[in-house]
């Protein structure tokens, strides 16, 4: 994944992140997705999903997760644009006033439902998909 985004935009978009707090490691985490000429911010609880599009620059596709708030600071203030590259585990962030190195974790272990859909959709997880999610999520948990 290698893109070029606002980076106000983007710390808009972690500002509004679900679980920070959380004692769940990858619920600390928003996932990334870059595909086209999007970035996908998204985060959970695990009860509600947030997605945010921000237009990027992206000449890598790719996916990861970042902690929120580490990556929210390290765009913090910055006027212009910002840029993401991931090799491997290792999210690197670089801006006009330094660069910063994020360790990512496993996408696929942030479940995270097809939001592109109606509320409709989204409220209607099946019992199975539901399942799914809580055991993605206890197993990134608990290693």
């Amino acid at each position: 994944m290698k893109l070029t985004l606002n980076a106000a935009e983007l710390h808009q978009a972690l500002s509004m992140c679900l679980a920070t707090n959380s004692p769940m490691e990858i619920l600390k985490h928003v996932g990334l997705d870059a595909d086209g000429v999007n970035l996908c911010v998204t985060s959970t609880d695990t009860e509600k999903w947030l997605r945010t599009e921000l237009l990027a620059e992206v000449a890598a596709a790719g996916r990861c997760t970042a902690d929120a708030t580490m990556l929210k600071a390290a765009v913090a203030g910055v006027a212009g644009q910002v840029s993401l590259s991931l090799e491997g585990n290792t999210l690197h962030v670089q801006h006009e006033h330094g660069r910063f190195t994020l360790t990512s974790l496993d996408p696929d272990d942030m479940y995270i439902p097809d939001l592109s859909g109606s509320w409709e959709t989204m409220r209607d997880l099946t019992p199975d998909q539901l399942r799914e999610a809580i055991h993605r999520h206890d197993a990134a948990a608990h290693g």
